[in-house]
């Protein structure tokens, strides 16, 4: 009886941390993506920015209203 709940203890401990072995690797995977680029390098070769919608902003801090638009 002793052998059968080890045996079951063993076995429940190595599916509880199945999951925490795969986050692990995800990790590394997105890190050995992630180190060959140069972070918030974003290539924008042919892009464009259209205002769809520009307001002046006001509101309770008084020294900024009129300074900013929400675009």
């Amino acid at each position: 009886m002793q052998g059968d709940e080890t045996i079951r203890r063993d076995l429940l401990h190595a599916l509880a941390a199945l999951p925490v072995a795969a986050l692990l690797g995800s990790v590394r995977e997105v890190a050995a993506e992630t180190s060959g680029s140069a972070p918030g390098k974003v290539d924008t070769k042919g892009l464009t920015a259209k205002i769809k919608f520009e307001s002046v902003l006001s509101g309770f801090l008084t020294d900024l209203n009129g300074k900013y638009k929400l675009r």
